[in-house]
């Protein structure tokens, strides 16, 4: 199943990483549980989106280009491995960082996603800006350049599909635990 950026109608709230967002219990896609990922939360210290330009099989990757072993300068562009899904992304440098961030509130989730959390992110209005045109390019793209990757400390967090251009200043991240919530809300409020 293909993860979705998905505009809501609901106070002009963007919602990331989730699918079937009609009513007020969306189920989340592509939330991620694994340990190495939650603990990867817990001292947490940037967080950036960005576009991406092909993804291929981190064992398909071109001959000369590897997994970074640190985080890539946000300035910069290059290889992003996700390890969960062994996916490699070649990146664009970071549209948009943590100090594009203008608040950010965790909450647990709801109904249909009982162990899951969301972070809600407030944008800068420059944020706002750089959210909506970069969610309008990705959903006139096609697959991979539909991608944005959601990155904490050089770690893939979310790859949603993007489907259509997010209006508003808020996005909705769904996490896995209450501890990457936390780590989140750290990452991008400093």
């Amino acid at each position: 199943m293909r993860r979705s950026w998905t505009g809501l109608a609901l106070a002009g709230v963007a919602v990331a990483g989730l699918a079937g967002c009609s009513g007020s219990a969306p189920d989340p896609v592509g939330v991620t549980s694994s340990a190495e990922t939650v603990a990867s939360f817990e001292n947490a210290r940037s967080f950036e989106i960005r576009s991406v330009t092909d993804a291929v099989p981190q064992a398909e990757m071109p001959p000369g280009a590897k997994c970074p072993a640190k985080p890539l300068p946000s300035t910069d562009g290059g290889w992003i491995c996700d390890d969960a899904t062994q996916t490699a992304y070649l990146a664009q440098p970071a549209a948009l960082v943590a100090s594009d961030v203008k608040a950010a509130e965790a909450h647990k989730s709801v109904a249909s996603a009982p162990d899951s959390w969301s972070v809600y992110l407030t944008f800068t209005d420059a944020g706002a800006l750089v959210v909506h045109v970069a969610t309008e390019v990705a959903s006139q793209s096609t697959p991979p350049a539909d991608v944005l990757l959601m990155i904490m400390d050089g770690n893939v967090i979310s790859a949603p599909h993007v489907v259509e251009a997010v209006d508003g200043a808020r996005l909705i991240v769904v996490v896995a635990s209450e501890a990457a919530a936390d780590a989140l809300v750290a990452a991008t409020t400093g």
